[in-house]
């Protein structure tokens, strides 16, 4: 089975959403859609479907919450109970402000580092310029034909219908270039790794026993001297 490979330019918006239906419907495969801004309804157009990375974001967050709600009661039962003026160790209204914060965090990274590995946007990854002017006012349309036959005529005759100002067939790419870590990014990535485990190593230094309390920092806070109401 033979597989060509077109990219087509266009300067409106309207000549870009009639296409992408247009070459759905004679069974084409629409690879990507580059534009300078955001099209109305193009994704319906493309026939993709809704993104998953809302789900991402609830069950990350759902974890960071789970996971934060779980060591706060575990720091005031466990590893360092302190008695705050009677308070129960289980307060949750105390525990709210930071579980929400962290609930936040863990939604946002994770949904950025998904949305990098779905697109994969990795060290090192050098850009694929389809037109020079797709980040500016033109549209682009990268599509294949795959079949035995390839109508040439055919397709041309379709663009051109939608007034396509450039028709380029070009040969598909290599499944090596398509890679995250390129040897190129080798260099980036081992540096990467190692301020990783130096951070690892540092926590790990820092804290040699886990049976013991962390390091108090500005302990005049946690020892202050008492004394009594009214006293001199």
């Amino acid at each position: 089975m033979s597989r060509r490979l077109f990219v087509a330019t266009f300067e409106h918006e309207t000549d870009i959403l009639g296409v992408a239906q247009a070459v759905r419907q004679h069974g084409w495969n629409i690879l990507d859609i580059y534009a300078p801004y955001a099209v109305h309804g193009l994704d319906k157009k493309m026939g993709l479907s809704p993104s998953r990375l809302p789900w991402v974001c609830f069950l990350l967050g759902l974890l960071g919450a789970g996971a934060k709600m779980g060591f706060e009661y575990w720091a005031s039962w466990i590893d360092w109970p302190v008695n705050v003026g009677g308070k129960p160790w289980d307060s949750l209204p105390a525990f709210v402000p930071i579980t929400f914060e962290i609930m936040v965090l863990f939604a946002g990274l994770s949904t950025v580092l998904a949305l990098f590995i779905v697109s994969k946007l990795g060290p090192g990854k050098k850009p694929q310029i389809i037109s020079p002017r797709v980040t500016n006012d033109q549209f682009a349309l990268v599509f294949e034909h795959t079949g035995g036959n390839v109508d040439l005529a055919e397709v041309h005759d379709l663009l051109n219908q939608y007034h396509a100002v450039d028709i380029e067939q070009r040969v598909p790419a290599d499944e090596v270039s398509q890679r995250i870590f390129t040897i190129g990014s080798l260099p980036l990535n081992a540096a990467l790794a190692t301020a990783l485990a130096i951070c690892i190593a540092v926590i790990l230094w820092s804290r040699p026993d886990v049976g013991q309390p962390n390091y108090e920092y500005l302990p005049d806070m946690a020892h202050s001297p008492a004394f009594k109401v009214y006293a001199a």
